[in-house]
């Protein structure tokens, strides 16, 4: 993180000189009117405020974003094996279900062979789950800590027109991977449904 700040502080500087140089080539075939050159001003204000705030932004939205989540899509991956016991509980009108460790499901003969191996195969997921959570998370941080660092430079094109696509896609590759939790929760829904279908023999139920 600290590298990333560092990189960050020394390309504002060249952000800067790129909103001074697009003067040149905003003005360079054409008259300098009055409110053009505000209109420019404007924008570069604008510009300033987004290279400044870039990283409170981000930060803010994580956070909107996973407040919406928790109050709009409770799915979550690693919780895949835990809802197929309660599903399967109430399939079977059980009030109860014994906390049972891994290999217990796998050699239990109380239940069917299907259950057990389903139980045991979603055990595993929910731990592969877990570790791919953790894995995308950890990689959106990086990506995100990547891009920040080098908005400076990239927001600066957006005073550019010729080049202002850059910014622009820069901008919105950010989004996308903020949204990246947004995708997982739904995968989660999906599967959920899948089991809740599956545990009760019928996806019309």
């Amino acid at each position: 993180v600290k590298a990333c700040a560092t990189l960050h502080d020394m390309l504002v500087p060249f952000a800067l000189v790129v909103m001074v140089l697009s003067f040149a080539f905003q003005f360079w075939n054409q008259q300098a009117h009055f409110l053009a050159i505000v209109s420019h001003l404007t924008k570069l204000f604008f510009i300033v405020l987004l290279i400044n705030h870039s990283g409170t932004l981000i930060n803010d939205a994580q956070a909107l974003l996973q407040e919406f989540l928790d109050h709009n899509i409770p799915a979550r991956a690693e919780n895949i094996s835990e809802l197929y016991r309660n599903k399967l509980a109430e399939a079977q009108l059980a009030s109860e279900q014994e906390d049972k460790g891994f290999f217990d499901r796998v050699l239990d003969l109380d239940a069917s062979l299907f259950e057990s191996l389903v139980a045991a195969v979603l055990t595993l997921i929910s731990w592969a789950g877990l570790v791919v959570i953790w894995a995308v998370y950890l990689l959106q941080k990086i990506a995100l800590c990547m891009c920040w660092a080098i908005s400076p430079l990239i927001f600066g094109l957006f005073s550019v027109p010729p080049v202002a696509g850059i910014a622009l896609r820069h901008l919105l590759r950010i989004i996308g991977i903020l949204l990246w939790p947004i995708g997982l929760a739904l995968s989660a829904t999906i599967s959920e449904g899948l089991i809740d279908g599956m545990v009760k023999d019928s996806f019309l139920k």
